[in-house]
């Protein structure tokens, strides 16, 4: 599949201006993406062409990311179940420019494209330990700093919101060290481009000092189910 066969872009014309490039993310009818998307490369490089051979380097940006959300219980005795969630994340970068730069504002729900139960099957210490987990894949494109993108979990047997944050932002919160000494947020968030979230329940409480976010544990506070 063409990398950028996800993306609905306008055809240019002779005489066309880069500016005049711009892709739309497709989405059912109810603006809801839920298949893994391609990998979107975009770069931009001024250059003068002579006859004689060069080589230039175009340095790419990515525009499509990979995110897994894994929930799982505090304690052995505890169970969940996959049916139980609904996962996803509220987006605001469904239309890009060629530079992957926001072409326009335009709303967009990212559904998992795969959900499912998943379970330890080695049964070495059957009923000692924490043997399951659900778990979430969705693909959304390019997250934006300083944007208000949501990642909202509900749950249906309790009709009710557990999570609702600022996506850029939860994410941004492990770009510490070095990373944050020479990169900006937005820098960060295009680099990383794959994520994985883990959040931990206790009976009906989400327990706000075990959530981890590529290995990195953040502490939030007040996170009830």
């Amino acid at each position: 599949t063409h990398p950028m066969a996800d993306f609905a872009w306008t055809t240019l014309q002779t005489g066309s201006s880069p500016d005049d490039l711009q892709g739309r993310l497709p989405r059912n009818d109810d603006g809801v993406v839920n298949h893994r998307l391609n990998n979107l490369l975009v770069g931009v490089q001024e250059t003068e062409i002579s006859g004689a051979s060069s080589t230039i380097t175009i340095n790419m940006l990515k525009c499509t990311n990979q995110l897994r959300v894994i929930m799982m219980t505090a304690q052995a005795s505890q169970s969940l179940k996959s049916e139980d969630f609904d996962i996803r994340i509220e987006g605001t970068s469904g239309w890009l420019a060629y530079d992957g730069s926001i072409y326009q504002s335009d709303s967009v729900t990212y559904h998992p494209y795969l959900q499912v139960l998943e379970s330890d099957q080695s049964q070495s210490r059957a009923g000692a330990e924490i043997d399951h987990a659900v778990v979430a894949d969705l693909s959304t494109s390019r997250i934006m700093d300083g944007s208000n993108s949501r990642l909202v979990i509900y749950h249906r047997t309790t009709r009710s919101e557990v999570l609702n944050i600022n996506l850029p932002w939860f994410l941004s919160l492990q770009a510490i060290g070095e990373h944050q000494a020479t990169w900006s947020n937005q820098e960060y968030l295009d680099r990383q481009s794959e994520f994985a979230m883990t959040f931990f329940i206790d009976g009906s409480t989400w327990m706000h000092t075990r959530i981890i976010v590529n290995g990195w544990v953040l502490s939030l506070q007040d996170l009830g189910l």
